[in-house]
């Protein structure tokens, strides 16, 4: 009796340290909860700030066209006096030349911008077909976990209808494959990460690219129809915005979507290691109890058997939900990688279609008088 009181006490010291154990990982658990919001609201914060300048650029743009605006009814009705006059004023002459040698100047740098947005272009579809390469990898692996879950599950109803002593050993292999899967689709989530990352970047970089391109050639021929409007080249250049601004909206999403990813694969991981103590320790007390007092031992690997069977669950529902982003965001990426191609298309089109002579002739006159009133202008 004195034996069996001791080893009771015995039991009873390990599993107050069990619950001080558990209380430790809800600590934890809420700490990471903590650095999600924090996550989440620093992204708010850089999704409103990049929304304030969004809006200071359609201000800037704006106030540009106004100007712009103005400039070309100057130069209407200075061109309808001289019509009716008949009266050719020699300053407007040389102003004009001038304005023609500064278009041509600005044609040629625009060329040679377009040129470097053309080798970001290719360099984009380039990084585009790795990362594709990458989610592939990443199905692969997930297909694997899934396998793993399946072999799991099955080793678990087997051991269950034997022994439950020999489910043990076999499920503690399959907890660190499952944790070793883990940590493999872990690394795979940063690493797209870092690649949508550079994505969006590029992206940036040439909406910028694109809107200088719109603002030095954009709402030049004010005198056309509806029908020539419609198939003009500033026309199309303006969808080629519309459809840049969709592909990056895309990619800010995906990057959300990888970084819930990346959180949900610490928690996984945190689940892993919670399942691991709680599995090693009715194992203990089994060992620790011999052949004396086997009420309390078969109670405590009952007790232990539940808990994994829980934390099995919880961790196959956690896998389920990662499989269905990683599916998600494969659904994204290959869009992604078919407007990446029609927007190429597009900006090969629309270089092809705007020929360095026509297009600096055309809008000689409208590219200097702005010049030269946003110098002008304080």
């Amino acid at each position: 009796e004195e034996f069996t009181d001791g080893m009771y006490e015995e039991y009873l010291r390990e599993i107050e340290e069990l619950r001080s154990e558990n209380d430790y990982l809800k600590d934890e658990m809420e700490e990471l909860r903590s650095e999600m919001l924090e996550m989440r609201d620093m992204y708010l914060e850089d999704d409103v700030y990049q929304l304030q300048e969004l809006r200071q650029q359609l201000e800037q743009a704006n106030k540009t066209c106004r100007i712009l605006q103005y400039r070309l009814r100057k130069s209407e009705r200075r061109s309808l006096r001289v019509a009716q006059t008949g009266h050719v004023d020699g300053e407007l002459i040389r102003t004009l030349e001038q304005d023609v040698k500064v278009a041509k100047d600005v044609s040629i740098r625009l060329h040679s911008q377009l040129d470097s947005v053309e080798k970001k272009r290719s360099r984009l579809e380039k990084e585009n077909e790795e990362l594709r390469v990458r989610l592939q990898e990443l199905e692969v692996a997930k297909q694997v976990l899934q396998q793993e879950i399946d072999k799991n599950s099955q080793k678990k109803g087997g051991a269950r209808a034997n022994n439950k002593a020999d489910k043990k050993p076999a499920a503690q292999e399959d907890s660190s494959d499952l944790k070793c899967q883990l940590h493999f689709a872990k690394e795979e989530s940063a690493l797209m990460c870092k690649k949508l990352t550079k994505l969006v970047k590029d992206g940036e970089a040439m909406k910028e690219e694109l809107a200088k391109y719109r603002s030095m050639y954009g709402d030049v021929n004010a005198s056309l129809t509806v029908e020539e409007v419609a198939d003009s080249p500033h026309t199309r250049e303006a969808e080629v915005r519309v459809h840049l601004k969709l592909m990056e909206e895309e990619a800010n999403l995906l990057s959300r979507r990888i970084v819930e990813l990346e959180v949900e694969n610490r928690g996984l991981r945190a689940e892993m290691d919670d399942m691991k103590g709680s599995q090693d320790s009715p194992q203990d007390l089994t060992g620790g109890g011999g052949g004396s007092g086997p009420g309390l031992s078969g109670g405590a690997a009952v007790l232990g058997g539940g808990v994994f069977s829980e934390n099995v669950m919880e961790l196959q529902r956690h896998l389920q939900f990662v499989e269905e982003e990683a599916e998600l965001l494969r659904r994204s990426l290959i869009e992604m990688e078919e407007q990446n191609k029609l927007l190429m298309n597009e900006i090969n089109r629309y270089k092809s279609e705007l020929p360095p002579t026509t297009s600096s002739l055309s809008s000689s006159s409208l590219m200097s008088l702005t010049d030269g009133l946003l110098n002008d202008s304080p």
